[in-house]
């Protein structure tokens, strides 16, 4: 769970919805890897974006998804969206050095994941 001290997500409607602060996180694994690289807490505490850095409603600071990355991923493991909205999990993945795919059902992102991938993109040198 994702707890946003302090700020809340409107969504697109506030006059019709309370701020939520918490948000819930899915993580699949897949294959005989263990979950969890390290000792975990059920509640990461960080600060939103403010609304004006958000690119997507649901945009995550990039902080939060690198927890998660290191948390939940070695070196190798591929880091899968299928969601990505705002692309910050795969651009974050890309920082990091991970693989990474993704998908999303809204074409108008395709730009805003590409321009915001291609800044943390650090491709993998093969020496010859």
């Amino acid at each position: 769970i994702w707890y946003r001290g302090g700020h809340g997500n409107y969504g697109l409607f506030p006059n019709l919805h309370a701020a939520t602060r918490y948000e819930m996180l899915v993580i699949a694994n897949g294959g005989k890897a263990q979950l969890c690289k390290k000792p975990v807490e059920n509640v990461l505490c960080f600060p939103a974006l403010p609304k004006e850095e958000k690119l997507h409603n649901h945009h995550k600071p990039a902080a939060l998804c690198a927890e998660l990355i290191e948390r939940f991923t070695v070196p190798g493991e591929r880091i899968v969206d299928f969601c990505f909205g705002s692309c910050q999990h795969l651009a974050t993945a890309a920082a990091i050095g991970r693989d990474f795919e993704g998908s999303e059902i809204n074409a108008a992102m395709l730009d805003v994941a590409v321009t915001l991938i291609a800044e943390h993109f650090r491709p993998k040198l093969k020496l010859l």
